[in-house]
């Protein structure tokens, strides 16, 4: 069984777009209910990718345990924004195997 976020549809996550990440936080020009509910949905996002790609280094073989090298939570989910942006029909888990097969395949050795 999976679980998805609220957030689970492409057109509903390029919502979180307009969410402001500055050193690795959440930043508000505003501090309003509308603004603190897009910003808990971009965590909610951000935690169930973090989830996908720690389940994909545990129990993929094919990995070596370490997918997102070198990487942080804003550049997941931006790669997320652009592959959603492509793909606008497409659903999170979709979104999430395309770029843990990505980080896969960037992380193989020349």
């Amino acid at each position: 069984m999976v679980f998805y976020p609220d957030r689970h549809k492409c057109l509903s996550v390029l919502e979180l777009e307009r969410v402001r990440i500055g050193n690795g936080r959440v930043m508000f020009d505003k501090l309003d209910e509308a603004s603190l509910s897009l910003a808990m949905d971009y965590l909610q996002v951000a935690a169930w990718l973090a989830g996908f790609i720690s389940a994909r280094n545990q129990f993929d073989v094919s990995t070596d345990g370490n997918l997102t090298k070198g990487t942080d939570t804003k550049d997941w989910m931006n790669w997320i924004f652009s592959y959603c942006r492509q793909h606008p029909t497409s659903e999170i888990f979709t979104a999430a195997l395309d770029f843990s097969n990505n980080l896969k395949a960037s992380n193989k050795p020349n």
